[in-house]
């Protein structure tokens, strides 16, 4: 049974990539001027990849809008672009957030090395990253905790206040001569 599911996974594997060179067009009506209340304008069309662990690795065609009043926001003409893929992907890069999350949870939980991350993304999903693609969102990933934990810090602090505090387990690691992570945990409640 487990070599025929396995079997199942490999060929529809291999059909998902038969189909990455084929675009997604992103296309979203806009909304809209942010600034004016005016209508927008087509103003480019841009191609990209993208990589998630739900999808793959795909090929997006997106459709950006600009102000047909061209309106400015600071120095730049306001523009629209697809807020499906921002939910999707990380601003400025072809990584979708749950890679990133994958990556973190890898590194800082299970704390697997680059390589075995790497092998297995390419063999699970089909994902290639490099290693130091993987140290990125590595490091990308600590910048989104250390804001949410920022962000929820007076319900965490209420939280621990109405537990009777906490006592915590604290430890250190380095690596790449990058400064050190400090991890504290509360060792007794799992």
């Amino acid at each position: 049974m487990r070599s025929v599911i396995a079997s199942l996974d490999q060929r529809y594997r291999e059909q998902v990539h038969d189909v990455e060179t084929v675009p997604l067009i992103v296309r979203e009506p806009p909304e809209a001027c942010a600034v004016c209340g005016g209508r927008m304008n087509v103003q480019k069309t841009i191609q990209r990849w993208g990589k998630t662990l739900a999808h793959g690795l795909f090929r997006v065609r997106e459709t950006i809008y600009a102000c047909a009043s061209r309106r400015k926001k600071g120095h730049r003409v306001v523009t629209a672009r697809s807020s499906f893929l921002a939910q999707l992907l990380l601003p400025h890069s072809t990584v979708g957030y749950d890679l990133l999350v994958y990556v973190g949870c890898q590194r800082f939980v299970y704390y697997r090395q680059r390589e075995e991350m790497r092998a297995e993304l390419k063999e699970r999903y089909g994902i290639v990253l490099s290693t130091g693609e993987i140290s990125a969102l590595g490091r990308r990933f600590l910048v989104y905790l250390e804001a949410l934990h920022q962000k929820q810090s007076p319900a965490l602090r209420a939280a621990l206040e109405a537990d009777g505090g906490c006592p915590l387990h604290i430890d250190a690691t380095g690596e790449d001569g990058r400064g050190t992570l400090v991890t504290a945990w509360a060792g007794w409640r799992g």
